[in-house]
Order: C-alpha cells, then sequence, then structure tokens
C-alpha cells in the first residue's frame, strides 16, 4: 500500500509534510512522550539509509527518536532556528520535526518543521489514547 509520496518528492518540504502528517499520531505520541521524559526538544527523522519501498510503504521504516533538552546525548541544537523553533512551541499543541533527507552528510542542509495538530488529536491526547488501550 503506497502512502502517495513519490520518491522524487520525499526528500522535498511536500514530502517531509506528506509523510510527517501520515503518520501524525506516531510523531505525535513520541513529541509528548518525549516531552514528558526529556522536557522540551523535537522529533527526528532520519531518512538516510531508507529505501524507497521503506520510504513509499505505510509502515514507518526509518531510523527516528525525540531529542530532548535533558537527554543524556543533548549538548546543543543543530541550529539556531531549531533552538528558537524548540524554544517557542507549544508542547500540547505542536511538535517540532527535524528531517535529515537521504543526501544528507554531516555538517549539511537538514529540515525543521514546527506543526499544529490542527484537525488531528493534539499530542497529550494522541498518548492518552495509546495508553488506555489494553
Amino acid at each position: 500500500m503506497s502512502t502517495g509520496i513519490s520518491i522524487d518528492e520525499i526528500d522535498s518540504r511536500v514530502g517531509h509534510l506528506k509523510l510527517i502528517f501520515i503518520h501524525w499520531n506516531l510523531f505525535a505520541y513520541m513529541a509528548w512522550d518525549g516531552y514528558r521524559e526529556y522536557g522540551r526538544g523535537a522529533v527526528i527523522i532520519d531518512l538516510r539509509d531508507s529505501t524507497p519501498r521503506q520510504l513509499l510503504g505505510q509502515e514507518v521504516h526509518h531510523r527516528m527518536g525525540y531529542l530532548g533538552e535533558r537527554s543524556d546525548v543533548f549538548k546543543s541544537w543543530p541550529s539556531e532556528e531549531v533552538a528558537e523553533k524548540v524554544e517557542e512551541y507549544e508542547p500540547e499543541d505542536e511538535i517540532i520535526v527535524i528531517v535529515y533527507g537521504r543526501d544528507y552528510e554531516p555538517g549539511g542542509d537538514f529540515s525543521v518543521y514546527r506543526l499544529d495538530h490542527g484537525t488531528s488529536l493534539a499530542p497529550p491526547d494522541v498518548y492518552d489514547e495509546y495508553n488506555s488501550i489494553s
């Protein structure tokens, strides 16, 4: 089953946003869970080692995680833009997502998004819903 994201757009803003919104509940859950444990931070999506088949399927097959200010591995944010977004976002309503594209090399360009839940569940509501499932 396809996500509707073409391989030509997976490393674009449009492709990133489609990926995030298709899997909103997963990323919102990660963001709220990470915020509760590690403080303000961002969901990290790393597409570097993903194959087209993994990227375009319905299931998520790429590396991802949460980096928060109280994380053991936290040293600093990768840019001033990320630091600013993390400082300003509202964790109850928004998530910060950093995407490292398939061609990312250390020190290179990456994308960062500050996204509101809109008509989807807010991060705490996604967290509560998934934790209430027996």
